[in-house]
């Protein structure tokens, strides 16, 4: 019995040991792919939120430059509405820039200086 109760503990302790590292391991898999989808949110909302700003200021340069101007409730709206783009599209663009750098393992690219 004392062979066999030697086997058991042997076991039990290899699978505790082996449990152990696979919640370790599986944590910092987590923190990994948790800094790879914030890697990618950053990227994508650099990136759409840049295309967002360029298109609505070039429809803002055009409306500028049109032989109506904005005499037309239309053309007001519009500029309206492309103002508004443009500023939530800088917003979205500098969303990871502003938070401060102290939280970069969990954010991508923060830059801030809080």
């Amino acid at each position: 019995t004392s062979t066999v109760s030697t086997a058991i503990n042997q076991n039990l302790h290899k699978t505790y040991h082996s449990q152990f590292h696979d919640r370790v391991n599986v944590r910092y898999q987590t923190m990994d792919s948790l800094l790879e989808k914030s890697k990618q949110y950053a990227i994508t909302s650099i990136s759409t939120g840049s295309v967002s700003f360029l298109c609505s200021s070039t429809i803002v340069c055009i409306l500028m430059r049109s032989h109506d101007g904005l005499v037309k409730t239309y053309h007001r709206l519009l500029l309206g509405m492309c103002i508004g783009d443009m500023i939530s599209s800088l917003v979205y663009m500098m969303s990871t820039w502003v938070m401060p750098s102290d939280v970069d393992y969990y954010v991508w690219n923060a830059s801030g200086n809080v």
